[in-house]
């Protein structure tokens, strides 16, 4: 099987790309294919003598490897270009590595080509830009239950937990207390992990680093306990039913109208595409992931289970699991777009036909 390169404009106008392509490994080995953009792309990032230099070795390549040109005129249409030839390579075994400095459209590309691998050029050499990174919280203990009362540290000071709002299987929910107003919760609360691993708090960074979802109750920042210790994280507190609740109102007290779920399943559809335009996959979509308001405002919650990069969603219903990724360990596998396409396609079937599941069957399961 050869080993192919797809090489996009950021990549090129790295300071690394040519000591790369002119060393002794990399894509000098034979069998090596890379798609550059069109040369003109070239001339806005480089100087007249790193030009010349790329000239060259265009100039050269076909005794080594095929460097196909793109004719675009743009770095958009570059990129168009890549992706259909990502299409053409799908359908062939093939397995390629696109080298791009810029992370959002390697996240991009990554939910649609699950199969290739992603890089970034550090110096001279390649490094992974989604390298699996397990959620194994197994080997970390199982923390104990947090007292409200707890003082935690984030992002403002005098910080206390209150209540116990829920308890879940991977953490409790806790309403936040700021300074001594007891009885006047804070506009967020805290998820409190059972089991912090090191893994897991680096995802939630990496999610913290992202700017508020619209529509998503989003890990907004970390918390420590006194210790020093990550906690968890807190998010914007939301007020609703879960989704399964307001189906069940289908067959049960007052059922809601046509209308109010096309609604909630445009809304469905609107959070979850706001995760993806955020380079993440929602990775566990069921209806009790779903918030509804007493106004049908839709609220997508247990966002720190999304899939981000190389980090995977570790948890899943079976009711809305892809065939192909049943029996398969959860925190070792990534997601693609087409596992994602599926359970929304079941989520909507769920909620426009009251929840029923699109594979029931009369007097069974």
């Amino acid at each position: 099987m050869s080993e192919l390169h797809l090489v996009d404009d950021t990549a090129l106008a790295s300071q690394g790309f040519l000591p790369f392509v002119e060393g002794p490994t990399g894509v000098t080995a034979s069998g090596t294919y890379v798609v550059i953009p069109e040369r003109s792309l070239v001339k806005g990032t480089r100087g007249p003598t790193q030009r010349a230099r790329l000239d060259a070795w265009i100039a050269s390549a076909s005794s080594r490897r095929l460097a196909v040109e793109l004719d675009a005129k743009s770095q958009q249409e570059a990129r168009a270009a890549i992706v259909k030839i990502c299409k053409r390579l799908a359908t062939t075994e093939l397995r390629p590595t696109i080298v791009t400095q810029d992370r959002a459209w390697a996240a991009e590309l990554r939910r649609s080509f699950q199969q290739f691998g992603f890089a970034r050029l550090e110096g001279t050499s390649l490094a992974e830009w989604f390298a699996l990174e397990p959620i194994d919280d197994a080997s970390t203990p199982e923390r104990q239950p947090p007292e409200p009362g707890l003082r935690i540290s984030g992002r403002t000071l005098g910080m206390r937990l209150g209540k116990l709002v829920q308890q879940g299987g991977e953490g409790w929910i806790h309403e936040v207390v700021v300074g001594s107003a007891p009885n006047e919760p804070a506009p967020f609360v805290c998820k409190v992990l059972k089991r912090p691993s090191d893994a897991r708090r680096r995802k939630l960074e990496r999610l913290a680093s992202i700017p508020a979802v619209p529509g998503v109750a989003w890990p907004d920042s970390l918390v420590h306990d006194p210790d020093g210790a990550c906690l968890g994280f807190l998010m914007r507190r939301v007020a609703g039913h879960t989704l399964d609740r307001v189906l069940r109102a289908c067959h049960h007290g007052e059922p809601p109208t046509r209308a109010a779920l096309a609604s909630i399943a445009r809304q469905s559809i609107e959070r979850i595409a706001a995760v993806h335009a955020a380079g993440a996959l929602v990775g566990d979509i069921q209806p009790k992931n779903l918030l509804v308001s007493e106004s049908r405002e839709v609220t997508l919650i247990d966002a720190d289970s999304v899939q981000i990069e190389g980090f995977p969603c570790p948890v899943g219903v079976v009711d809305f699991l892809h065939p192909e990724l049943l029996g398969h360990d959860l925190r070792t596998r990534l997601r693609s777009s087409v596992h994602e396409a599926f359970a929304v396609a079941v989520l909507v079937f769920e909620i426009l036909l009251c929840g029923f599941h699109p594979y029931a069957h009369k007097g069974g399961g």
